[in-house]
């Protein structure tokens, strides 16, 4: 492959801190009700296991996707919640932060080709999410704007007609 002329990233997992902010927050709200000790690694897998099948069912926004998934899982374990704390947890995650390296790693890579999101979030999240980051992108392509989560390639196409490139001058990261 020749050099490409366009790289794109997801954006929670790859550049934003997905794991280890999603435990972050449920720790949070466990400590709240007081509950500590928790395993929150498999509590976070558990819950994103729920959220992927949820998001398979049909299009919905992810801040509503955050909010109706953490009963799911928290049930599941049998921890405590409130509706407040489902809404906090939907609210937090254009504040969850990127890697460390993230930011330079991106900006250097931008000295040689665009870079491009496709997300599987919605775009007043990631909008919040890109300024974390502090650098920006040549495309972004949410879930909201594809109406579909992926893996479904709705946002892929719509990164491609966007960019006006053929799926052999991308490097795509998944």
């Amino acid at each position: 492959m020749a050099a490409p002329k366009a790289v794109t990233f997801d954006n929670f997992g790859t550049l934003i801190d997905w794991e280890g902010e999603i435990q972050k927050e449920f720790s949070k709200i466990l400590a709240k009700h007081g509950i500590t000790g928790v395993d929150v690694k498999a509590l976070q897998r558990h819950w994103e296991n729920r959220q992927f099948d949820y998001i398979q069912e049909k299009y919905r926004p992810y801040k509503e996707v955050l909010k109706n998934t953490l009963p799911m899982a928290f049930n599941d374990f049998g921890y405590p919640f409130t509706e407040e704390d489902c809404i906090e947890f939907s609210e937090s995650m254009g504040r969850w932060q990127p890697f460390a390296d993230t930011k330079q790693a991106l900006l250097e890579l931008k000295k040689y080709t665009k870079i491009v999101l496709i997300t599987n979030t919605d775009d007043a999240i990631i909008k919040e999410s890109v300024k974390q980051i502090g650098v920006e992108f040549d495309e972004i392509i949410t879930a909201e704007q594809a109406g579909a989560y992926k893996p479904s390639h709705k946002g892929f196409h719509l990164a491609l007609e966007r960019l006006g490139l053929d799926k052999s001058e991308v490097l795509w990261e998944i």
